[in-house]
């Protein structure tokens, strides 16, 4: 049974982000104490870079930094990609060890930082993008070009990764592939989405060979960006497409099972509808949904315009815009929303990262704490990268790129 004292220092605890502060406080109470070897985990380190030492393939830096980290559904643990390698952060442990199962060079190393997913001689300078499932039972790895393989890995109760599936987009196309890898995992965690040039296919995430849907888009039309709707029974797929031929930006919503195909193709666009197009050609823009899926903010024409989406009439309507303030360099667009869905944060010049509370309509960047400092050029907007925790609390973790900088970092953020 917890006292009355340790329930004060649990909520203390909550709200102190600094780890070794963290420590000291729950070294105060034996009961506290012992609960934060199991169940109470300490707060992530404060500011802390994602970097390997010497995980870089004959590169001679000293460190390698992660690319395109991503978090676990529950927010405690961080995945990302260095030199092919899959290496994962614990919130407790910190670099995890694993055994080489992707490596066929290294297989009786089993004490090893990461693991060998993708072929790093082929892979080097190739991004690979890695999401965990929503329930958290499997790790999905995709390298680009020139491989183009995507992965699943299922966590066993040894203590590693193990690779369950492999599918090489090559075997579902004729040309060939050119552009990023770029996929989404069901709110189910029973399909994946898959983009591969001008096709968009829909897979088992039991069984990546068999495809169960798929789209065609026109002749120069290619995506950019796919996910899906996180609630809703239709299986709605939100999806970035750019006309190549007339440099215009539009977002599409795909709904697999509305489209009726005699014939039994399915090939088809029936089922493409146009909820959002660029009046700009040659735009650049950037796109966040909600986390209810039931809002899409849009930075674009130096504006943040938020838009309520209504998934049973497919339609959209603008609810409100901000001035952004970033002219001076319009490709460094960035933008999100929080995981509460309470504010969007978007990339603003001379500022670094400004929090737009969605409620009030009003700029709240002055009643944010944050523990990351962003490194901004006079008269620049400098291009920020933010991928936030799941996880609740009091402060809220997320990880920060800053492109004047070099690598992700763990920061904390909190409402003053």
């Amino acid at each position: 049974m917890i006292v009355m004292d340790e329930q004060i220092i649990i909520r203390i605890l909550e709200f102190i982000p600094n780890r070794t502060d963290w420590n000291s406080v729950a070294r105060c109470n034996k009961y506290i104490y012992n609960i934060s070897k199991g169940i109470l985990l300490p707060p992530w380190p404060t500011n802390f870079k994602l970097r390997v030492p010497g995980a870089g393939y004959g590169s001679d830096q000293k460190y390698t930094f992660l690319d395109r980290p991503t978090w676990s559904p529950d927010g405690t643990q961080i995945a990302g990609s260095a030199g092919g390698k899959i290496i994962i952060f614990d919130q407790r442990r910190g670099r995890l060890r694993f055994r080489h199962h992707g490596d066929n060079n290294n297989n009786s190393n089993i004490n090893e930082i990461g693991w060998i997913a993708h072929d790093p001689t082929r892979n080097m300078n190739s991004e690979i993008r890695l999401i965990y499932s929503p329930d958290g039972s499997v790790l999905v790895s995709a390298a680009s070009r020139p491989d183009w393989t995507l992965k699943i890995w299922k966590y066993n109760t040894n203590g590693d990764f193990k690779l369950i599936q492999e599918w090489n987009a090559h075997t579902d196309s004729t040309r060939n592939l050119y552009t990023a890898c770029n996929f989404d995992i069901s709110p189910c965690s029973k399909y994946i989405v898959v983009i591969v040039e001008q096709q968009i296919l829909l897979k088992n995430i039991q069984n990546l060979k068999e495809t169960i849907k798929s789209i065609v888009l026109p002749a120069w039309n290619y995506d950019d960006n796919v996910m899906f709707c996180k609630n809703d029974d239709h299986c709605s797929i939100f999806i970035n497409i750019y006309d190549d031929e007339t440099g215009e930006e539009s977002i599409k919503i795909w709904r697999p099972y509305d489209a009726i195909d005699p014939e039994g193709d399915p090939d088809t666009t029936a089922s493409l509808i146009t909820i959002w197009e660029s009046s700009v050609v040659s735009d650049y823009y950037d796109l966040a949904l909600s986390h209810d899926n039931s809002m899409m903010a849009i930075f674009a024409h130096d504006k943040v315009m938020l838009y309520s989406v209504d998934n049973d009439t497919k339609s959209t309507a603008l609810i409100q815009s901000v001035p952004a303030n970033c002219r001076l360099d319009s490709m460094l667009n960035s933008i999100y929303f929080t995981p509460d869905d309470k504010c969007i944060v978007y990339t603003k010049a001379g500022c670094g990262l400004a929090f737009w509370n969605i409620t009030t309509g009003k700029e709240i960047t002055d009643q944010i704490k944050m523990t990351y400092h962003v490194n901004i050029k006079p008269r620049r907007c400098t291009k920020i990268t933010v991928f936030f925790s799941p996880a609740g609390g009091a402060i809220r973790r997320l990880l920060v790129k800053d492109h004047n900088d070099t690598g992700y970092c763990i920061a904390s953020y909190w409402e003053k």
